[in-house]
């Protein structure tokens, strides 16, 4: 059996639930903790593709959110990668919002689906260009997504993302 509390001391630390207080809190811990010097962070959902990144790329980690975070430099470039912090809407809206407080201004999710679509092979690259979602149930993932946004409106990628497809 896994002794109870996983992480020593946690009971002692004070509460963080908001992202800018998450934010805050990193920033006490690790003075100049930021974001916003990458070009964007990658989310990946499988558990082994952030060990696979670290072996395959020069990359430091950072312990700044819930779940493994990378900053991967690639020539003059830096990209954030995390992966290992849960699966389905909550674990993501969390971690994400996490990172947006921390200063990243774009992201990529990276992931698996299933399709209803015949034309489609496994393997295949899909970028989504649309997206649904549920902003008035009591299964709503984040309160501030249920007040800022219209309930008609639905959220959209990059043009830019979705053009190089095309």
């Amino acid at each position: 059996m896994t002794p109870f509390p996983l992480h020593p001391g946690k009971h002692a630390l004070p509460a963080v639930t908001e992202p800018a207080e998450h934010a805050r809190h990193v920033r006490d811990r690790y003075p100049g903790a930021t974001l916003s010097s990458t070009d964007g962070v990658v989310l990946l959902y499988q558990q082994d593709v952030p060990e696979k990144t670290v072996n395959r790329y020069r990359c430091r980690r950072v312990h700044r959110v819930r779940g493994e975070l990378f900053i991967l430099k690639r020539r003059d470039r830096q990209v954030a990668a995390c992966g290992g912090f849960g699966l389905g809407a909550p674990a993501t809206v969390l971690v994400l919002e996490q990172l947006i407080a921390l200063g990243a201004r774009r992201d990529v999710t990276v992931g698996t689906a299933a399709t209803l679509r015949a034309d489609l092979s496994p393997g295949q690259l899909v970028v989504c260009d649309n997206a649904l979602r549920n902003e008035e149930g009591p299964a709503t993932t984040s309160r501030r997504a249920r007040t800022s946004r219209r309930s008609n409106s639905s959220p959209t990628p990059s043009p830019q993302v979705c053009a190089h497809e095309r």
